[in-house]
């Protein structure tokens, strides 16, 4: 192998790491700044984005330079490639997650009783799970599990249902806090369908497989 290649692509695969964990943190710190109701969590959360956008324009830069680079080989091509990709997923999941802590903080200065409903934490909890467990198969290519993070998807979407019929039943007293429960339900599922986005990179950059329409 190419020894810069070689050194590059060690670089990125540890650097795209760092970047999940920061991600996967920001998601967490999010759906505990609703919970709890903590306004300056929430607004850590925001500030920290930045630092995310600084990650996914440096990793941008590290895909580049390898792809300048001659003759990567086939694995260490399509490794690159789902980089970039992941990249762009986690730095979308982390504005979503400071959509999430903003609307949090929303709701922890109206004047309305909140009362979260129980798919809207089932779908936090589920969303973490996704997370946590699509880093993991991107550190250790893990294809099979990756398989099982998309087939949660699926949970995550019926839960955003069951808010959506929550908020329904109520609709005669709609207060500006559902709807802010409802979009931030349209986010968390956002967040889950980037996740799976991801697994269907680390198949792709492992097994050369494109399994996103399938």
């Amino acid at each position: 192998m190419n020894t810069k290649i070689e050194k590059g692509i060690s670089r990125l695969r540890k650097d795209i790491l760092l970047m999940a964990g920061e991600v996967e943190s920001q998601v967490y710190r999010s759906f505990q700044s609703l919970v709890e109701q903590n306004r300056d969590l929430a607004k850590e959360v925001r500030v920290d984005d930045t630092n995310i956008n600084s990650m996914e324009m440096d990793l941008e830069s590290e895909c580049l330079e390898i792809l300048a680079l001659d003759h990567p080989v086939a694995s260490d091509l399509r490794f690159v490639l789902a980089t970039m990709r992941i990249v762009n997923s986690l730095e979308r999941m982390a504005d979503l997650a400071a959509g999430v802590a903003k609307r949090g903080s929303k709701i922890s200065k109206s004047k309305d009783i909140v009362v979260m409903p129980s798919a809207l934490l089932g779908m936090m909890n589920s969303t973490t799970a996704m997370i946590k467990n699509v880093i993991e198969s991107l550190a250790s290519d893990d294809t099979l599990l990756a398989r099982r993070v998309r087939e949660s998807d699926d949970e995550v979407d019926e839960l955003r249902k069951e808010v959506l019929s929550w908020a329904q039943s109520s609709i005669a007293d709609l207060t500006a806090t559902s709807i802010s429960i409802i979009t931030i339900a349209t986010k968390i599922e956002r967040i889950a369908d980037l996740a799976t986005n991801i697994a269907e990179d680390v198949i792709f950059a492992v097994e050369g497989e494109n399994v996103r329409h399938s």
